[in-house]
């Protein structure tokens, strides 16, 4: 019997039965995975919904088998409390999994996504990455207590004292320019982060030829070009 014969008839027998082909399968997070290596881009404001996506993609990434986390960030920040369990949720991944997370900037990493970035244990930004910090400040939507006021006043306070302490700790920085970091308005190209010890070096996000790439939002946009420090000519 020819071999293309049984694939004659099954077709046959699908149109008969009034049947439609198989549909494609759908991508699913693991197929983002090459060898030990997963490839994920964030490019989303930080709150809950893009957090608890986050952490469950990578947890999909993790029993899919992989070790490597190749983080591509493009997000202009957001909520402070999102962005602390997305750390807290890297670090219980490193020390209990060794899962390692090779942070990329691959276009605009901004405020609250900078605490994000400084928490990966190898970091990187494309040529034209751009990175801004800035004072914390809080949002409210109408009229607030002197105590609802007071509370933000304080955990402001704690956020800028943990990023500061982050910034000591994951940089070059010294106290004082740390301090810089979280009280002004700075603004870094890729040289500068390099020169500040924000990153590790300058490179592509790594994605192999042909590997599909997981991304959270849309398609990475690239920054302003000339990205300066702040208050620089």
């Amino acid at each position: 019997m020819p071999d293309w014969l049984p694939r004659v008839v099954v077709v046959a027998l699908l149109i008969l039965a009034g049947c439609q082909p198989p549909q494609p399968v759908p991508v699913v997070p693991e197929a983002s995975v090459v060898g030990s290596t997963a490839y994920l881009i964030f490019n989303a404001p930080i709150g809950p919904a893009s957090r608890d996506l986050l952490i469950a993609d990578i947890d999909k990434f993790r029993n899919a088998g992989a070790r490597d986390i190749d983080l591509g960030i493009n997000s202009p920040g957001g909520d402070i409390d999102a962005a602390q369990g997305i750390v807290d949720y890297m670090r219980r991944q490193h020390d209990q999994n060794g899962i390692t997370f090779n942070a990329y900037n691959v276009g605009l990493v901004a405020s609250a996504a900078t605490y994000i970035f400084l928490h990966a244990q190898n970091r990187y930004s494309q040529e034209r990455g751009a990175f801004l910090f800035h004072a914390a400040g809080a949002v409210s939507n109408g009229p607030a207590s002197a105590e609802k006021l007071r509370e933000q006043a304080d955990r402001l306070d704690a956020y800028e004292r943990l990023m500061r302490a982050t910034l000591k700790e994951r940089s070059k920085l010294t106290d004082s320019e740390a301090q810089t970091y979280v009280r002004r308005t700075v603004v870094l190209n890729a040289d500068d982060a390099r020169r500040d010890g924000i990153i590790d070096g300058i490179a592509a996000y790594p994605a192999p030829k042909g590997a599909m790439v997981l991304t959270i939002g849309v398609k990475p946009s690239q920054p302003p070009q000339g990205a300066r420090p702040a208050g620089s000519p």
